[in-house]
């Protein structure tokens, strides 16, 4: 078999992780996907184990066409995609779960030839221009209210990629289950050649020691989850209260801290949650060195029944006993703090119903300004009763401490109660006069501490792609007015004929025009700031092919669905035309489908435009600068901060589109 498969660019390479890579990296890096649901029959071609790099998949799609039999037959018939020079995927290729990923990767293009073999393409990758100038775009050049915004949406997504990753916790020991069976199939495979017995037995050592490990990992990531949700319930709070109405002349720490006060009343729940989580971590731990323990101790029975030399065996079990204490005692340490935090909250939650059954409504003032300033001074006792309290666990002696800490907790309660007076008593006044901040813009607060539903990680995926994915139309709309601030750059304009319709289209494509020569195209692929570069036909995002195969597309479908609708309006009368039309309005979602036929005109023939440059481009032989049509990544940044991480600006790179020579296809021979 012929496995000179191409091995990618640079940045490929860069992206490709090690076997060494940790077991939750190697999920990420397959974009998270969802593997253990797919409904491949035959289970000698099971897809459900996850490849690390696309080369690893697609070695491991060429052993499986490779095999032959049922197992081939089947794989190419759930996977096929078209021909290579076709554009459009097989129909039943968005049947298959995953979308036409398999083993955590694009799905290649598959071909059968005459004489039976099948033929993997080989994945095309991306490259930036050898002399690309990289822009780096501050936050400082947004306005402030830009930069709000975009620092909420940094701060929010985080939240989503921990909760995923807890949420995934049972497939992620599923996945590492099936590495193992792979790795004994494997091996069991090697036969008598030493060299891949060798190489099979490592792996399966590998696979075993991830799967091992697979619990701490997902504990690991139940504690990074519950600390995440402990700051999320300050920070949120932070943010949704700098976005309320408050008076004009309000010192903007004033209503730092008003979020963080308000925050408390999450304080303890946060604090179970995580002391939950650490237990189920040391207990994790402790499990696994136990595990240590009985390999240690297999080791040296070996050892000693085969009368090799023991002293190394006897120090790995000591070493192994050794752990297991330490890890028994820092269970015991986790369950009294564990318990000590629900006591505190069970604490706490009684104190927060006793200060809210001393509210007496009755003390209200009906003058609204009168009524926010005497909240406003109840707000701040409460804080002096607070910082007392505090002052007082700090010298408290150890048999002094718990009860310190209650009236601690207590003065919380207090407090809390306090500022929703206080909220309440803002807004009514607010309302009652002009004398506003800015225009209100409340929004529920939310529920950091949910539940965990079956479809959790699903729903966390999706939120988590949500906000990246609106972080990186910030980016983009930050590029775009620093380009127009830009007084080297010629009058520009987005192209409204080529709009973003989802996949299958553009995200950006901006038009410049000097009104001396013809008008210049940047087209932009618009990132947040950890998403990786998608591939279509085996073309990855940034290829010239990649966007050829997108303009021709867009070209193609503009100009069906145009004459559809034109054929549909010009149809006789009669009940034929009438079901016609109304299936057209639902498909392209308008009542309008005169509007709808001249938008489709339009981006057909602006499509056409930037085929028509992009060959006038290579028929001239035209590179850099001085190519009509260009083709950019913009990604989002982000930065750590106090709270938690904020817009940082963006990053724009040029990506190459000189023609290069396509690598070589993989043959697999039945």
């Amino acid at each position: 078999m012929n496995t000179d498969i191409g091995k990618g660019s640079v940045e490929d390479a860069e992206d490709a992780k090690s076997p060494e890579t940790s077991s939750e990296e190697r999920e990420l890096d397959a974009d998270l996907a969802l593997t253990d649901e797919r409904p491949l029959q035959d289970q000698d071609a099971d897809d459900s184990w996850t490849a690390s790099t696309p080369e690893q998949a697609h070695d491991r799609i060429v052993a499986i066409l490779n095999g032959g039999g049922t197992a081939a037959e089947a794989f190419f018939s759930q996977h096929w995609t078209g021909a290579f020079d076709s554009p459009y995927a097989h129909p039943a290729r968005n049947q298959t779960a995953m979308n036409g990923k398999v083993f955590g990767f694009e799905v290649p293009m598959l071909r059968r030839n005459d004489d039976g073999t099948f033929e993997v393409k080989a994945r095309e990758t991306a490259r930036f221009r050898d002399d690309c100038k990289v822009v780096v775009g501050s936050r400082d050049s947004l306005p402030q209210e830009d930069q709000e915004r975009a620092d909420r949406i940094a701060h929010t997504r985080p939240g989503f990629q921990e909760r995923f990753v807890a949420a995934d916790g049972e497939h992620h020991l599923k996945r590492l289950d099936k590495e193992v069976l792979q790795a004994q199939k494997e091996l069991a495979e090697a036969g008598g050649d030493p060299a891949k017995g060798a190489k099979a037995q490592q792996n399966l050592d590998i696979a075993r020691e991830n799967r091992a490990r697979g619990p701490v990992e997902v504990a690991e990531a139940a504690v990074r989850r519950a600390q995440g949700d402990q700051v999320a319930a300050v920070t949120a709070r932070v943010y949704q209260t700098s976005w309320e109405s408050w008076p004009a002349d309000v010192d903007p720490q004033q209503v730092r801290e008003a979020g963080e006060e308000w925050a408390l009343s999450q304080k303890y729940t946060g604090e179970s949650k995580t002391k939950e989580a650490e237990l189920r971590l040391a207990e994790a731990k402790h499990e696994y060195a136990q595990g240590e323990v009985e390999q240690a101790g297999a080791a040296l029975a070996e050892a000693r029944r085969s009368g090799s030399p023991t002293d190394e065996a006897e120090s790995a079990l000591a070493a192994a006993h050794e752990r297991r204490a330490t890890a028994a005692t820092d269970v015991r340490t986790a369950t009294s703090a564990r318990d000590a935090a629900k006591d505190a909250e069970e604490d706490f939650a009684v104190k927060l119903t006793d200060a809210h059954g001393t509210v007496d409504p009755g003390a209200r003032l009906g003058d609204t300004g009168a009524e926010f300033a005497r909240t406003d001074k109840a707000v701040e006792a409460a804080r002096t009763a607070r910082a007392e309290a505090e002052q007082s666990l700090a010298a408290a002696p150890p048999t002094e401490r718990a009860r310190a800490a209650e009236a601690v907790r207590g003065a919380e309660a207090e407090l809390v109660v306090a500022r929703y007076e206080e909220r309440r008593a803002r807004n009514a006044h607010l309302d009652d006069t002009a004398d506003r901040f800015s225009d209100a813009r409340r929004s529920p607060s939310p529920d950091v501490f949910g539940g965990d539903g079956a479809d959790e990680r699903a729903d966390h995926a999706q939120m988590r792609n949500y906000f990246g994915e609106f972080l990186g139309h910030i980016a983009i709309e930050h590029r775009i007015a620093d380009l127009e601030k830009d007084i080297s750059v010629p009058p520009l304009r987005t192209v409204a004929e080529l709009p973003d319709r989802g996949a299958g289209h553009l995200d950006v494509v901006l038009e410049l025009d000097d009104g001396q020569r013809s008008p210049q195209f940047r087209i932009y692929e618009v990132k947040g700031a950890s998403a990786g570069r998608g591939t279509s036909g085996g073309f990855e995002q940034g290829h010239p092919e990649y966007l050829d195969r997108m303009l021709k597309g867009l070209h193609e479908r503009a100009g069906a669905a145009h004459d559809r609708i034109d054929a549909a309006l010009k149809s006789p009368e009669g009940p034929q035309r009438d079901k016609t039309l109304g299936d057209l309005r639902s498909e392209f979602k308008t009542q309008d489908l005169g509007t709808a036929q001249k938008a489709f005109a339009a981006e057909r023939d602006k499509a056409a435009e930037i085929i028509e440059a992009r060959e006038q481009d290579e028929k001239g032989q035209v590179e850099g600068d001085q190519r009509r049509v260009r083709y950019f990544q913009v990604q989002a940044q982000v930065e750590d901060s106090d709270l938690r991480s904020r817009y940082k600006g963006h990053v724009e790179k040029e990506y190459d589109l000189s023609a290069r020579a396509p690598k070589k296809n993989t043959q697999a021979t039945p």
